[in-house]
């Protein structure tokens, strides 16, 4: 830590079977890590950690660019939004709640199936599943997030994406564009875009 900021490290040995393969994320051997990014204090490290985590698990997907792509996140602090943002350039709509009826309506209104392509969940593997439209991909952090049911994910043919590799990420959209995404104030107030 250094003032009012840490940074954040990939703990990745890049040896073992899961990083040879390209999921570091999975590392069987972590390391002391290599720098990815500073991170103001104010946010926890599981909060970071997780929201990359969940968009490293979209840009895994390799989601078509206009895909209608649903964020379920909770209310405040920094918002998946932003980071989807830096990764996609079709519509996202951010909501804590996929079953709220102005999220419904707002969906119908930019998907003939009225239900995202692909939903990224930082809350509920089982509400993301029943957001999607079938043969839909959602996108979880890691398994601190609820998971849906085998039977839920064949019953509706979901697609289930998990993240690969976070210095990918952050060399993909730049690590100043990553630290600006923390530095942000009222993210989780943006429009849909």
């Amino acid at each position: 830590r250094v003032g009012d900021h840490y940074l954040l490290l990939d703990h990745a040995c890049g040896r073992c079977p899961s990083c040879e393969e390209g999921w570091t994320v999975w590392c069987e051997q972590p390391t002391a890590g290599q720098p990815l990014c500073w991170v103001p204090a104010e946010h926890s490290s599981s909060e970071v950690s997780s929201l990359l985590k969940a968009v490293s698990a979209f840009l895994s997907a390799r989601v078509e660019s206009k895909a209608v792509v649903l964020a379920i996140a909770p209310e405040g602090g920094v918002t998946i939004l932003d980071g989807l943002t830096l990764v996609h350039s079709g519509p996202v709509l951010l909501a804590s709640d996929p079953r709220d009826p102005s999220v419904k309506s707002r969906l119908a209104g930019l998907n003939e199936a009225g239900r995202a392509d692909a939903v990224v969940s930082l809350l509920s593997g089982r509400d993301a599943v029943r957001a999607v439209k079938r043969g839909g991909t959602v996108c979880l952090p890691d398994t601190a997030v609820e998971m849906p049911t085998v039977t839920e994910l064949a019953q509706r043919e979901v697609r289930l994406v998990g993240p690969r590799d976070l210095a990918e990420l952050v060399k993909k959209v730049g690590r100043q564009s990553v630290e600006q995404l923390f530095e942000r104030k009222g993210a989780s107030s943006l429009p849909l875009r």
